[in-house]
């Protein structure tokens, strides 16, 4: 009796495939700002380097959030010399001093160190 004892087996059912939900298009991420702002931006930031660049990236920013061109573009100006402010200061402090490796070392070589950094 190997073959049919009277009992059916059910059939595997397959996986019935997942529906794909329709895709969202792309949104622009600019759309908050109307032509004549994206044209303007455009042609400012031949300036910078282009759109991508990071000083265009903020005024778009800010500009979605509802501030003129030139109140964003002052904006963003003083936010970079901020940024150069704290640049400038981390290379002056580079190069002075000793570093934690350089502690361990015996005095005599930590002074000649300091030596040669104050040339």
């Amino acid at each position: 009796m190997a073959y049919g004892n009277g009992m059916k087996k059910a059939m595997p059912q397959k996986a019935m495939p997942k529906k794909s939900m329709p895709k969202k298009k792309m949104e622009n991420k600019k759309s908050d700002l109307s032509d004549a702002q994206m044209t303007k931006l455009k042609e400012h930031s031949k300036q910078h380097g282009g759109m991508s660049s990071k000083h265009m990236r903020m005024m778009v920013k800010l500009m979605k959030e509802g501030m003129s061109f030139s109140k964003a573009h002052n904006k963003t100006v003083e936010m970079e010399k901020g940024d150069k402010g704290k640049m400038e200061d981390k290379k002056e402090s580079k190069g002075k001093g000793l570093t934690a490796g350089q502690k361990k070392l015996p005095k005599k070589l930590q002074e000649a160190i300091l030596k040669k950094q104050n040339k």
